[in-house]
């Protein structure tokens, strides 16, 4: 999961550090990664599937479980 979300650096540091112990968030994640996965390692896969990945599916977090447990924001950040 870090290889997908560490080039996203706002999508990282939205998680929890608790993240782990929500199976609807963990379970998101797994789709996000399978979803990468897919996009970008079948072969069969073309630059749609990466558009739609990046367009679609990344943007999901920020409706799904993950943003219901969004981190707050740190102190003094805005």
């Amino acid at each position: 999961m870090a290889r997908v979300l560490i080039r996203h650096e706002a999508a990282r540091e939205a998680l929890p550090e608790c993240w782990m112990l929500h199976g609807e968030v963990v379970e998101n994640l797994l789709w996000i990664m399978d979803t990468w996965m897919i996009a970008y390692h079948d072969p069969a896969s073309t630059a749609v599937q990466v558009a739609d990945w990046h367009e679609r599916r990344l943007p999901g977090l920020d409706r799904g479980p993950v943003a219901r447990r969004r981190r707050p924001p740190a102190a003094g950040s805005g």
